[in-house]
């Protein structure tokens, strides 16, 4: 079973235990809650309380899920708690299938989803705090980054870019295993390819 908080728009919440089929995630969960505690090392270097992650490969880095890209979702990772996302309502099983992480809230289609985070920020209690946030991010343009401080104005914001890319050039032994096998694939597929080549082919 997952535990998730639905978000509606009127603002309420409500939990409830859903029973969707766990797939077979990309990593193990203690290298997901690896790169999450060296997430939050760096979230401590720079004094900050949460990052929001709203990148593509960013949120497949940390939590598993790789979203699509029309609609905005983003993680709130707390610097000494698991993350909560921000969930389009409709990726919600494939949420559950590729993430390790419990804690979420669904938004639908007709809602602005930053006005969903703001108002679970504020919700928890947390409108006051430090956010770091991506600001190299191609999903955080200037318009979005303003609407989010525009709703949160209590809040404090820094700047967390290039941090994520740097961290993720250190392979970890399970990432270098499947760097190995991938290259293995290629090469066998190459060799295969140049075999099948001749005259006319």
């Amino acid at each position: 079973e997952k535990t998730r908080t639905t978000g509606s728009s009127n603002g309420s919440n409500c939990d409830s235990r859903i029973d969707l089929r766990i797939g077979k995630r990309a990593f193990s969960d203690e290298e997901f809650r690896n790169r999450m505690r060296a997430v939050q090392a760096e979230l401590h270097n720079k004094k900050a309380d949460f990052l929001l992650a709203d990148s593509y490969e960013h949120l497949g880095y940390i939590t598993g899920f790789m979203p699509g890209g029309s609609v905005y979702q983003v993680a709130i990772m707390p610097a000494d708690d698991d993350p909560i996302i921000i969930l389009r309502e409709l990726d919600e099983p494939t949420f559950v299938e590729q993430s390790w992480v419990e804690n979420y809230v669904l938004f639908s289609d007709h809602e602005d989803p930053t006005q969903v985070l703001a108002r679970e920020i504020k919700a928890r209690g947390w409108q006051h705090k430090t956010f770091a946030v991506e600001t190299d991010s191609h999903y955080l343009p200037v318009w979005r980054h303003e609407s989010i401080k525009s709703a949160l104005l209590e809040a404090s914001f820094i700047d967390f870019s290039r941090i994520l890319w740097e961290m993720r050039l250190l392979k970890s032994p399970q990432e270098v295993t499947y760097l190995k096998e991938a290259a293995r694939i290629a090469d066998t597929a190459l060799l295969a390819a140049i075999d099948a080549v001749g005259p006319g082919a």
